[in-house]
C-alpha cells in the first residue's frame, strides 16, 4: 500500500480493526538493518529473534525495502543456476518493496489481507511499528470469544431468573420493569397536563407531552427483550434478593459488583471501546462458570429436597 494512503485514515470510529496504531503488539522492539548487510547475517538476525521480516534502511536512515523470508526465497530461486551465493548477497539485493499504513487507518477498509503478511506502521522516515496477520487475527479472535463468552453469560443468567419464577411470577416482573422504565414520562405527562390547567395551553407544551407520550418504554415479552442492567435490577433488587440469594449463596453486594462489572466489559465489546484482554476474557469465563456451577447446586438442592419429601411422606 503506498504511503499516499494514509491520509485516508483521518476518521476516528470504534471497531476491532484500528486504528493501526492500536493494534501494533504493545512489546514489539523495533529492528532495522542496514541495506548493505549479508542476508546469512541478517537470517541469523531473524532466527535469533524469531522475526519473518526486517526493515531495511538506506542511506539516509529511511526505509527503502522489506527483507523477508519469502523475498530471500524468490532470490534463491533466481540464482539456482548460478554460482553466486545467496547468503553472499545484500539484503538490498533481496528485499522486496515497503508497504506502509497510516497510524491512524482503520485495516478493514485500508487493507487487503489475502495478498500481505504484514504492513509496516507509518511512514519511511517515521515507521512505528510492524503488523501482521497475526495480530490482526489475534485481535479478531479477543472479540469473537468475549462476544461468545457475554452471550453464554446473559443465557445463564436467564436460566437463573427463569428457575427462580414461575410463568405467572416472571410475567409479573417484567410487567414491573415496563412500569417502572414509563413512570418519569407519566409522572412529567401528568405534571404538563396539571401546568395547561393553571396556565393554558401552549404549542411547546402540547409537542413536548406528544413525544412523551410516544417514549414510552417498549413492551417486553420475554427475558431476551431486557437489557444486562435490568437483568441486574431484577437479581440485584432487595426485594427479589430473597429469592435468588438460595442459587448464588453470597451476599448481595457481592453478586451485584460482579454484575456491575461484567456489564461494564460487554458495553466495551459491543462498542469496540478498547482491545480486549486476556484478564477481560478470564473474567467472562470465570463469571459464566460461577453462574453455571450456582444452577447446577441449586438444582441439586432441588432435586435433594424433592427426595425428602417422597421419604417423609406417609404411606398410604
Amino acid at each position: 500500500m503506498s504511503e499516499s494512503s494514509n491520509n485516508t485514515g483521518s476518521r476516528q470510529r470504534p471497531g476491532p480493526f484500528g486504528p493501526a496504531r492500536a493494534l501494533l503488539p504493545f512489546d514489539q522492539q523495533m529492528v532495522m538493518l542496514d541495506s548493505k548487510t549479508l542476508a546469512g547475517d541478517a537470517i541469523e538476525r531473524m532466527l535469533d529473534e524469531r522475526f519473518s521480516q526486517i526493515p531495511v534502511a538506506g542511506r539516509s536512515g529511511s526505509i527503502v525495502g522489506v527483507f523477508s523470508w519469502k523475498s530471500f526465497g524468490w532470490r534463491v530461486a533466481d540464482l539456482r543456476s548460478t554460482a553466486i551465493k545467496p547468503t553472499d548477497l545484500a539484503i538490498c539485493d533481496a528485499m522486496e518493496p515497503a508497504r506502509f499504513i497510516g497510524p491512524d487507518v482503520y485495516i478493514d477498509t485500508e487493507t487487503d489481507w489475502s495478498d500481505l503478511d504484514y504492513v509496516l506502521v507509518g511512514t519511511p522516515n517515521d515507521l512505528m511499528g510492524i503488523l501482521c496477520v497475526a495480530d490482526v487475527f489475534g485481535r479478531l479472535n479477543d472479540f469473537a470469544e468475549a462476544f461468545v463468552l457475554i452471550y453464554e453469560v446473559e443465557h445463564a443468567i436467564r436460566d437463573i431468573i427463569e428457575v427462580v419464577y414461575d410463568s405467572e411470577e416472571l410475567q409479573a416482573v417484567l410487567d414491573s420493569l415496563v412500569e417502572s422504565a414509563n413512570r418519569p414520562a407519566i409522572e412529567a405527562v401528568t405534571n404538563l397536563k396539571e401546568f395547561i390547567e393553571e396556565n393554558g395551553h401552549t404549542p411547546a407544551v402540547g409537542k413536548a407531552i406528544k413525544l412523551l407520550k410516544t417514549s414510552r418504554a417498549r413492551e417486553i415479552e420475554s427475558l431476551k427483550d431486557l437489557t444486562f442492567s435490568q437483568y441486574r435490577s431484577i437479581i440485584c433488587c432487595e426485594k427479589n434478593w430473597d429469592r435468588f440469594e438460595p442459587v448464588f449463596d453470597s451476599m448481595r453486594a457481592l453478586v451485584d459488583k460482579d454484575l456491575s462489572d461484567v456489564n461494564e466489559l460487554r458495553n466495551v465489546v459491543f462498542h469496540f471501546r478498547r482491545a480486549i484482554t486476556p484478564r477481560d476474557t478470564d473474567r467472562l469465563r470465570r463469571f459464566r462458570e460461577k453462574l453455571r456451577y450456582n444452577l447446577e447446586l441449586y438444582h441439586r438442592e432441588l432435586a435433594r429436597d424433592g427426595e425428602e419429601t417422597i421419604i417423609l411422606s406417609p404411606a398410604e
